[in-house]
């Protein structure tokens, strides 16, 4: 079937009953999108355009419900607050790494570096890659993650 309305998202394939379900989606990252609202979350506008076709080709003579609509406008809300709640813990769980990072300057540390070697030595400074989160810069240019730290001692 061809998206024949402008209004739904590129790609929506309006349920047919009896149909095969489709297949799950793939996102630009090469991840599997098995929930097709979670794009829609992040979307109020996609959500509205939804709605508004909804409201356009339903049945007349079997009409939506109110209640079923403030059903799918509670659980779009609430999809949508939950995507930004994780969002809001993501921040604060980066931020937090940033200042424990931030916190060893000057400290002792052991750990691994990237080769799965074992370093110690003092922390000069932290860079901060939005990827693998901070990186411990030690003094004679060793490098260890974070993540990697086994142990932390003054600095003799």
């Amino acid at each position: 079937m061809s998206n024949i309305n402008p209004l739904l998202p590129t790609g929506y394939t309006p349920y047919t009953p009896g149909a095969a379900p489709t297949s799950p989606t793939t996102s630009s990252s090469g991840s599997v999108n098995t929930n097709p609202l979670s794009s829609l979350a992040d979307n109020s506008q996609a959500f509205l355009q939804l709605l508004v076709a909804q409201l356009k080709y339903q049945d007349p003579m079997n009409p939506v419900s109110g209640t079923a609509f403030l059903s799918q406008t509670a659980q779009m809300m609430q999809a949508s607050e939950m995507t930004q709640m994780v969002q809001m813990v993501q921040n604060q769980q980066s931020a937090t790494q940033t200042s424990t990072a931030a916190s060893l300057i000057g400290r002792n540390v052991t750990g691994f570096d990237a080769n799965n070697n074992k370093v110690t030595g003092v922390v000069a400074s932290v860079s901060i890659d939005p990827t693998n989160g901070p990186t411990l810069n030690l003094q004679g240019g060793q490098t260890v993650a974070l993540k990697s730290v086994t142990e932390v001692s003054p600095a003799s």
